[in-house]
This record gives structure tokens, C-alpha cells and sequence, in this order.
């Protein structure tokens, strides 16, 4: 018999892994519902403006985005996840978060005028600078809003983060349509960019009661700064890693090389992408509840890994076999060129959602140096390997992306299982789902294509998605009957609301 004290501690632990469950499960959902409303708006307004503006323009807003997500990789010097960390003093840590934001937003508009002229040079592009110019107030009027949305996050409420993230997105959709319409070019997407943030900023304000102090202590601003600079550290290394292609594409091949693979990205982002970044915003707070109990960590971290790979790697195989219709139809006959490149990056989409979610097993344990030392490693793989694949031009960047994305998702994962001391068997045992799903899938969307050849464009995408869909269901119900009931019992309780349904979905 299971003695009274160790079966209480069972139950007690139990109840506190259904409690995580369920609001996991909540925060997930309604921050991808965020990021696929706002994603979709996004990608809507851009297949417009694919069919107005010129590969050339994308291009050249690729070039000045770019200087401002490295920059913006350094951000607030990691204080929006300090904040986050030291939750048992989240006012001190806001206060302390929120003169951080300011001070940085001040520095990073700075440092973006000065660099404006030589990025035009480094780029061969003369409209790089008076782009980036005005791109640089993005970070002073994204710095007001920060330490809110650090709030937001580190309470899971995922679903009030809706409000500023649809603002943001439709206006910056709505206003850069408007403006190319009206025949702006290049601009019209830089005034999106601005308009969006502003409301982004001016939402979370109307949203959150929370309001900085004239006078607040800050004593805890060494110890956020020194945890947030390894967050920052990899954040940098991040940025580094997951956009140099851009920056090799752009300076090596031109603005018009970098339009079609910047369009060519934009497929899997919003089918694979948003995922991932939906998870990672809800798994750092939510493993951090377990930071001192490996038992219950290891758990959570398996269940996760599961059902991410049960969604992201059919999807990657998906839009790898219909890759040359879906650009044609979405984009237009003159972006088929972008065709291989969806086709690469897919696959690389697929590979860093395996392993993204492990980095945060690393920041809940007090361990982001290890993502810094992984991060580290990547770049000195990445930057010769990229620059040596420009010789078969953007497909071959794209081929490069994916292998090294490989590499760094097995290393990570190998790292993380030995930290949760997860045996070697339990990584097929929870990968096994979607990788034989997913063969059936492609068996039945290859035959699709093969059969209907000669039909248009639009109905075989249709149908060859649908022929998908249906394989990979059917696999997934005889190969993991279990899996598949608890997948379809959450998906009909998330959508009647019930708690209960949600947290058997990821048991």
C-alpha cells in the first residue's frame, strides 16, 4: 500500500500539474488566436500589396527592418523577462522594467539614425537611410508599451493581450494598403509599421491599470540587468541566427533576391511560425511554476513537445508539397521564384519548432547561459555555411537554413533531456505520433496531385490539402487512438469553454 503522506503528496502534486494544465492550454490558445488573427491580417494585406508593389520594394523595407530587429534583439536589455522572473516582486521589478524601456528606446533611436547612412552603404541601396529613419521611432513608441505587455504575460493573461495585438496588426495592415493604393511604394509599408506600433503602445496603456511612479525603487535593477543581459545575449544570437540569410540574401544577391525570399517566408510563418512563437510566450512563464520540481517539468515538457510536433510537422510537409501552387495563386505568376525557397524553410519552420520550447526549459531552470553557448555555436556554423550556398542563389540559402536549424534542434534537445533526465525511448515515444501520421499524409497528398495534374491550380491545392488533412487524421486514429481523442476532446472543449476538457487534451 502507497503510504497516506506519499499519496497525498501524489494527489497534491497532480492537482497542481491540472491547474498548470488548464490555463497552459488556455494561454496557448489565445495567444495563437493573437498571432493567427493578427498573422492572417498581416498576410492578407500582404498578398495585396504582392500584386501592387515590386519585389524591389520589399527589398529595400527588408533591408532597413532588418538593422531594426538586431537592434530590437537587444531590446530592453531583457527586463520584460526579468520582470517575468522575479514574479514575487513584480512591482519593483515593473518599476525597475519600465525606466529600463525608456532608457533603451532613447539609446536604440540613436543608434539606428547614426547607422542609417553607412546601412545604405553596407546594403547598396541610397533608400535604406531616410527608410531607416524613420523606422527608428519604432523603438521610443514600443518602449512605453513593454513593461504592460511584460505584465500581461507574466499573469497568462493571454487573452486581454489580444486587444493591442489585432490593433497592431490591422492597422499596420489597413494603412500600408491604403498608402500603396494611393501609390506611396516603399513608404506605405513604413507608415504601417509606425502606425501599428503606436496603437500597439496606446492599447496596452487603455488596457492595463498598471501605471509607473514618478519615485520607485531600484534595487532589483542589477540583478534583472544581469539576468536579463543573458536573456538579451540571446536574444542577439537569436536574431543572428534566424535572419542572416536576409542579410546575406540582401547584400550578397540585391533588393529584388531579398523581396522573393522575404515573401517566399512569409507562407510558413503564418502555417508553422506562429506556433511556435505562440508556445514560446506561454512555456517560459508556465515552466517557471515548476522551476524546483523535475518531476512535474519533465512532464510538461514532454506533453508539449507531443502535440507541437502533432500540428507543425504535417504542416511542413504540407506546404513543402504544394509550395509552387500556393505562391502562384496567393502571390502571382512573377513570385514562382520563391517556390523552392517555401519549400526550404518550411522544413526549417518544422525543425525549430521541435526544438525552440527546450530553450525555455533553460530559462525556467536558471540556466540561459546554455542558450547563449547553443547560440554561439550555431552562428559560427551558420555565417560561412550561408554565405558558401549563395553560389545556387536563394534556394540554396534557404537548403542551408534548414540543415543548420537541424543541427542546433538536436543539440538543444539532447541538452534539455539530459537536464529533465528524459530516457532515450521517450523521445520516439512522443515523436512517433506525428512522424507516422504525417507519412500518411504525404502518401495521400502525393496521389491527390498525381490524379489531378491536369486541373487548375486552385482546385488542386484544395484537394490535395483536403486528401491531407483526411490521411493524417485517419493514421493518427489508428496508430494513436488515445492521442487522437484527447486531440479532439480538447478541441471541442476549447471551443464550448470547459476547463476540465482542456487539461485531459495535453495529459
Amino acid at each position: 500500500m502507497i503510504p497516506v503522506k506519499e499519496e497525498n503528496e501524489k494527489n497534491a502534486a497532480d492537482q497542481a500539474y491540472t491547474i498548470w494544465a488548464g490555463r497552459t492550454i488556455r494561454g496557448v490558445a489565445w495567444t495563437y488566436a493573437a498571432v493567427a488573427g493578427s498573422r492572417v491580417a498581416a498576410f492578407a494585406s500582404l498578398i495585396v500589396l504582392a500584386r501592387i508593389l515590386t519585389p524591389s520594394a520589399f527589398g529595400q523595407l527588408g533591408f532597413a527592418l532588418l538593422v531594426i530587429t538586431y537592434l530590437d534583439a537587444l531590446g530592453d536589455l531583457g527586463a520584460g523577462s526579468a520582470l517575468i522572473f522575479y514574479r514575487k516582486k513584480s512591482e519593483e521589478a515593473a518599476q525597475t522594467s519600465f525606466r529600463i524601456n525608456l532608457i533603451t528606446g532613447a539609446l536604440w533611436w540613436c543608434a539606428v539614425t547614426a547607422l542609417a547612412p553607412f546601412a545604405g552603404g553596407f546594403f547598396h541601396d541610397e533608400m535604406v537611410e531616410p527608410l531607416l529613419r524613420a523606422l527608428a521611432w519604432i523603438f521610443p513608441i514600443t518602449a512605453l508599451g513593454n513593461t504592460h505587455d511584460a505584465l500581461l504575460r507574466s499573469n497568462l493573461s493571454f487573452g486581454r493581450r489580444l486587444v493591442p495585438d489585432y490593433a497592431r496588426s490591422f492597422t499596420k495592415a489597413i494603412c500600408a494598403v491604403a498608402l500603396a493604393w494611393q501609390g506611396w511604394g516603399v513608404w506605405s509599408l513604413v507608415w504601417g509599421q509606425l502606425a501599428g506600433a503606436a496603437i500597439w503602445t496606446l492599447a496596452l496603456w487603455a488596457l492595463m491599470e498598471w501605471r509607473p511612479k514618478f519615485r520607485a525603487p531600484m534595487s532589483l535593477a542589477r540583478r534583472m540587468l544581469r539576468y536579463g543581459c543573458h536573456i538579451a545575449s540571446i536574444n542577439v544570437l537569436s536574431t543572428i541566427v534566424h535572419h542572416f540569410d536576409l542579410l546575406i540574401v540582401g547584400r550578397i544577391l540585391g533588393s529584388a533576391a531579398l523581396g522573393f525570399y522575404t515573401l517566399a517566408s512569409r507562407i510558413p510563418d503564418v502555417c508553422i511560425t506562429m506556433l511556435i512563437w505562440a508556445v514560446d510566450i506561454v512555456a517560459f512563464p508556465s515552466f517557471t511554476k515548476f522551476q524546483d520540481d523535475l518531476v512535474a517539468l519533465r512532464r510538461a515538457f514532454r506533453a508539449t513537445l507531443r502535440y507541437v510536433s502533432i500540428v507543425t510537422l504535417p504542416a511542413g510537409l504540407g506546404i513543402a508539397l504544394t509550395a509552387d501552387l500556393a505562391v502562384s495563386l496567393l502571390y502571382g505568376e512573377r513570385w514562382l521564384p520563391a517556390a523552392p525557397v517555401v519549400v526550404g524553410l518550411s522544413f526549417a519552420a518544422v525543425l525549430r519548432s521541435l526544438g525552440s520550447h527546450a530553450g525555455n526549459i533553460f530559462k525556467a531552470t536558471g540556466r540561459p547561459d546554455i542558450l547563449t553557448k547553443i547560440g554561439i555555436a550555431r552562428a559560427v556554423l551558420l555565417v560561412p555555411t550561408l554565405i558558401w550556398s549563395t553560389r545556387w542563389g536563394i534556394p540554396g540559402v534557404a537548403a542551408v537554413q534548414a540543415a543548420v536549424t537541424a543541427a542546433s534542434t538536436l543539440a538543444t534537445l539532447i541538452i534539455a533531456g539530459r537536464i529533465l533526465a528524459i530516457p532515450r525511448r521517450a523521445w520516439w515515444q512522443e515523436l512517433r505520433p506525428a512522424v507516422v501520421g504525417s507519412v500518411g499524409m504525404v502518401l495521400a497528398a502525393l496521389a491527390v496531385r498525381l490524379l489531378a495534374a491536369n486541373w487548375p491550380p486552385a482546385a488542386i491545392l484544395f484537394l490535395t490539402a483536403c486528401a491531407g488533412a483526411a490521411g493524417y487524421a485517419a493514421v493518427l486514429y489508428f496508430n494513436s487512438p488515445a492521442i487522437f481523442c484527447r486531440i479532439r476532446s480538447g478541441i471541442v472543449s476549447l471551443v464550448g469553454r470547459r476547463a476540465g476538457g482542456l487539461t485531459n487534451a495535453i495529459e
